[in-house]
């Protein structure tokens, strides 16, 4: 069975994570809350699971200012190499409740969300969380180790530092600042 991973940061470097069965009840019950409410379908079988690699609907939503910023830093943090820092872990547990409060799961389907936001709560030793979405695609935030006398990856991995991902609360700031400059 599929799972996702909370990647509990330590020192700018992964270190370690809590892992939570089926990926479902994470980053895909996010999409699919967000699609559902925001995205206006194009035809009949229309979701996210449909989408091609330029179709941007439900990616653009982070940005949109319209959406309440709950929603947007919950949708911000299942993009690749995003985190939240612990100064955030507050703030953060209580967008996904509010998230759970509006997206409610119906029926037996698997939400991770509530346990995120425990997780948090909680003293984890953490100064920043990622994620890595869902185990059947590669953990963003480990990657091939170069070999700095050929030039090229080994066939070692290294963590990715939180230097190289974007915090998500500065970067949906950014948006804001961004927007002002132009």
């Amino acid at each position: 069975m599929s799972y996702c991973q909370l990647i509990a940061f330590k020192g700018g470097q992964a270190h370690g994570g809590v892992e939570f069965r089926n990926s479902w009840g994470g980053s895909a019950r996010i999409w699919d809350a967000l699609f559902k409410t925001y995205v206006p379908k194009k035809h009949e079988y229309d979701s996210w699971l449909a989408n091609n690699g330029n179709d941007e609907r439900l990616w653009a939503l982070a940005r949109r200012e319209d959406l309440p910023m709950f929603e947007r830093a919950v949708h911000a943090f299942t993009f690749d190499r995003f985190y939240v820092r612990k100064e955030n872990f507050a703030k953060f547990a209580n967008d996904l409740r509010l998230f759970v409060a509006k997206h409610a799961v119906i029926g037996a389907c698997v939400d991770h969300l509530p346990a995120w936001a425990n997780w948090l709560d909680s003293e984890n030793g953490a100064e920043a969380v990622g994620l890595h979405g869902t185990s059947v695609s590669g953990n963003p935030w480990i990657r091939s180790k170069a070999c700095p006398t050929c030039g090229s990856d080994t066939e070692e991995d290294e963590a990715v530092p939180l230097s190289d991902g974007y915090e998500v609360y500065d970067w949906l700031s950014s948006l804001k600042v961004a927007e002002v400059a132009s």
